[in-house]
């Protein structure tokens, strides 16, 4: 059977053959209100590189328009799995699947590789079950939390990402969550 990557008339990448039994790691909270929050898992951080990986094709930023635009309250880490690395640092960001990719991991072009935390050392999530909040103006947090964001919907879909940079973890697996919430009605 043969392996590929097609992205549809909506902009979402899909997969068949081999490819498509690769398991999925995130997705969206059931939230009532303006806010949603949405989950990544990076079940295994020694398979990260210092290029940005997409987490999840099933989980992606709503698309806006340029009147609307999306805010991040909040971005949360929980250790699943005591990480190690000498020097290693995470980067959680957003990218889409650059165009002619046909295999895992598909090669990615960066929207801000530090949009949701940027350079967290390792020695900071090395204890099983630390949990990690940022908000506005908290250290490591990204670029994107407390910021008015506009992603470039209407050619692609916005993916959470995640690349090691100074070291490769040697072992590690950690769950996202990102709160947010838009100015006006969310359509997808």
């Amino acid at each position: 059977m043969s392996a590929g990557v097609w992205n549809n008339n909506d902009n979402l990448t899909l997969f068949y053959g081999t490819q498509k039994a690769v398991s999925e790691q995130g997705g969206d909270f059931l939230s009532y209100g303006d806010t949603r929050e949405i989950e990544v898992l990076i079940p295994d951080m020694t398979k990260l590189t210092t290029l940005p990986l997409i987490q999840s094709f099933t989980t992606f930023f709503p698309e806006v328009n340029g009147t609307q635009y999306i805010l991040i309250e909040e971005v949360s880490m929980v250790t699943e799995v005591a990480a190690t690395g000498s020097g290693a640092v995470l980067s959680v960001g957003l990218g889409y699947p650059t165009a002619g990719g046909s295999t895992l991991p598909l090669p990615v072009t960066a929207i801000d590789n530090a949009a949701f935390i940027t350079a967290f050392p390792v020695t900071s999530f090395a204890t099983l079950g630390t949990k990690n909040i940022w908000t506005v103006g908290t250290t490591y947090g990204g670029d994107y939390i407390g910021n008015a964001i506009t992603l470039p919907a209407t050619t692609h879909k916005s993916y959470i990402t995640a690349l090691y940079t100074t070291a490769a973890f040697t072992v590690g697996a950690v769950r996202i969550r990102i709160r947010y919430r838009t100015y006006n009605v969310i359509s997808q």
